[in-house]
């Protein structure tokens, strides 16, 4: 079962409406026992919480360089991508996105983000400079992995 899948089954078979926080609660519970075997995967994780947050408030402040994003996330199919907006800092919690386009997901879920752009050279530049990242050319831009070992 897909991750969103899962999700959306714990969603139709609440009876009962149920606040954000609530539905963050249940979500992390569904996520923690397939996030461990995916994780198993990858055996280096190359970015912590602090780190993506860092990442994504440095990307903001260059939104006028790309359009928005693909993430993969480590529970998702390779065919299955998030495609969203650039982030504004607003979205970001201490561990998770939380922007109206995605569902709460845990920086650790995310295998990689595709910064879709077309100054891959400027930006991979000043992104060596931000911190030690594990960044790719990628048709759309340039990728930032947050997991390494597949």
């Amino acid at each position: 079962m897909s991750h969103r899948l899962g999700v959306a089954a714990l969603i139709v078979s609440t009876m009962k409406p149920f606040s954000m926080d609530e539905y963050v609660k249940r979500h992390w519970a569904l996520r923690s026992k397939h996030l461990a075997k995916a994780r198993a995967e990858f055996p280096v994780w190359l970015m912590s919480n602090a780190k993506w947050r860092k990442l994504f408030t440095w990307l903001f402040e260059r939104r006028d360089l790309m359009t928005g994003y693909k993430i993969k996330l480590l529970l998702d199919k390779d065919a299955d991508l998030w495609e969203t907006r650039v982030l504004r800092p607003s979205d970001l919690e201490g561990t998770h996105l939380a922007d109206n386009d995605l569902y709460p997901v845990g920086y650790d879920e995310i295998e990689w983000v595709e910064v879709i752009t077309c100054h891959r050279k400027e930006l991979r530049r000043d992104l060596a400079k931000l911190a030690k990242l594990e960044v790719r050319d990628s048709d759309l831009g340039l990728r930032i992995y947050g997991y390494s070992g597949k």
